[in-house]
């Protein structure tokens, strides 16, 4: 079992992926939900999600405004913040 916690501030964005936080020590065995708070974030929305998988860490929003998920939104750009925590299994 792996435990991940971590504050992540963007100072300055870069050509890096805009959903999704690459490079965790293990690859999980299976999809698992974290814990996520943002603040900054380049897009506004009701509700996000963060899913521990093979990609990484991935970033799911949802806005009450519009239909559905935005799975595509990019949340990252300069000055975001992102506290999350979660655990997954190897």
């Amino acid at each position: 079992m792996v435990f991940i916690r971590g504050t992540l501030y963007v100072d300055s964005i870069g050509s890096g992926s805009t959903t999704t936080i690459t490079g965790l020590p293990f690859t999980p065995v299976n999809d698992n939900p974290c814990s996520v708070q943002v603040g900054g974030s380049a897009v506004t929305f009701s509700a996000i999600y963060g899913i521990i998988g093979a990609a990484g860490i991935v970033f799911t929003l949802n806005n009450a405004a519009a239909s559905g998920n935005q799975a595509s939104a990019g949340i990252f750009q300069n000055g975001t913040y992102v506290d999350l925590c979660g655990c997954y299994e190897v």
